[in-house]
């Protein structure tokens, strides 16, 4: 059953570095958290010299502290007033994976020069208002857990665990993570 689907533009939203340091954002990855209405967007900084496409003039501008970095931007439901909810700055590299987690956490994998994929608890974070229709946001760098010993990942996946003969596992998901052309299973 084939459907036809179209898009057409709600918003443009535009990630900028701070006037401060000589660099832009790049966007490398992105995922959808639905339980909390978050956008996650992995940014990579580059030179502020690199040639940036032309975006539309009616793109909302968010300030962003930290060029690269994974950016949460909480979506509401207008679309015209997006909110930088926070900013998570633990990865020695871009980001280049981004899974939310069924337990409402967020797992990032960092590049080849991290090696790292870390878990945030979303649910901890506290935004402040500021006087513009944008956050001020808290820049968070402690990620609750470290994991070190699979090294970077290149895509991953949430899987139901099982383990468990009744099909119900006895952790409430596993995950699937690529490199190359291995798929690993870490549950």
């Amino acid at each position: 059953d084939n459907q036809n689907v179209s898009f057409s533009k709600l918003q443009h939203y535009q990630f900028v570095a701070s006037a401060s340091t000589n660099t832009q954002s790049a966007i490398v990855s992105m995922a959808y958290m639905e339980e909390t209405n978050q956008l996650v967007v992995s940014t990579r900084a580059i030179p502020a010299a690199v040639p940036v496409v032309p975006v539309d003039v009616t793109s909302v501008r968010i300030p962003v502290p930290v060029p690269q970095a994974v950016q949460v931007l909480k979506v509401e439901e207008s679309l015209q007033s997006p909110m930088l909810f926070a900013t998570l700055d633990g990865h020695k590299d871009f980001v280049q994976c981004l899974i939310p987690l069924p337990n409402g956490c967020l797992l990032t994998a960092g590049g080849k020069n991290d090696a790292t994929m870390k878990i945030w608890e979303l649910g901890k974070i506290a935004s402040v208002s500021t006087d513009d229709n944008l956050h001020s946001a808290p820049v968070m760098s402690n990620p609750s857990s470290t994991i070190d010993k699979d090294g970077y990942i290149f895509a991953g996946a949430v899987l139901k665990d099982f383990k468990s003969s009744n099909g119900e596992g006895s952790r409430p998901f596993a995950l699937a993570v690529a490199r190359y052309n291995v798929v690993k299973i870490l549950c």
